[in-house]
């Protein structure tokens, strides 16, 4: 009995460990290769536009249709991407909504550069009872949260604390991320990644706030399982 449990113990680490790794692969294929092409793409566009003032490089040259040609393998390579991306994640789908969010706390520490605190305001059996279609949206947010905090907090600490709320019948899953750092700058309009999660939110009849701290920001979002 004994070493048929330590058996499926060594299993559910490796299974775990495994999960992390794929999850690590998929995010660092999302935000940096894809970034990385991004960009490549960018800079071809610019030197075609730049190199239409010589006729030697005009659009019906053999140059222009070269910068084409690695255009149009950069947006290939990007969709490929994506695909193996969207297929790593699938194969995770089995774990629960507490395990995907400590998959996520785990792998933000390499971008804030020390680890996220994280707290469960409900029991688990709530949180993991959450339907597929939020789960991803929740871990989607969570994700957001903890890379803005990475790449414009400048932060020394970020806290993410989840907690399932009953309203009537339904539950409503609350996510809040805040953090110590510099705050939102007011003279950036445009940020797509709050915009992303407004999207997921009113996809389940919510809705996100943001609210400054002293220091930081708190994000704050959520959104209702309905019940059947």
């Amino acid at each position: 009995m004994s070493f048929a449990l330590n058996n499926a113990s060594a299993r559910s680490v490796i299974e775990d460990d495994v999960a992390t790794e794929r999850d690590r692969i998929a995010r660092d294929l999302h935000d940096l290769a894809i970034q990385e092409l991004f960009a490549a793409g960018m800079q071809l566009e610019s030197a075609a536009k730049s190199a239409e003032r010589f006729q030697e490089f005009r659009e019906n040259g053999p140059v222009a249709e070269s910068l084409r040609q690695s255009m149009a393998s950069l947006e290939n390579s990007i969709a490929q991407i994506r695909h193996i991306v969207q297929s790593l994640r699938n194969e995770s789908d089995e774990l629960t909504l507490t395990q995907l969010i400590r998959h996520e706390c785990a792998m933000a520490i390499a971008g804030l550069g020390f680890a996220p605190s994280l707290q469960f305001h409900s029991s688990m059996d709530d949180l993991d009872a959450t339907n597929p279609e939020l789960t991803a949206d929740v871990v989607a947010v969570v994700r957001e949260c903890l890379a803005n905090a990475a790449r414009h907090a400048h932060a020394s600490a970020v806290a993410v604390t989840v907690t399932v709320l009953r309203e009537g019948v339904d539950r409503v899953v609350q996510v809040n991320v805040s953090d110590n750092g510099r705050g939102i700058d007011p003279s950036v309009t445009r940020r797509s990644g709050l915009a992303n999660m407004r999207s997921r939110a009113r996809r389940h009849a919510g809705w996100v706030d943001v609210y400054p701290l002293e220091p930081g920001t708190m994000v704050s979002w959520r959104a209702t399982e309905f019940a059947s």
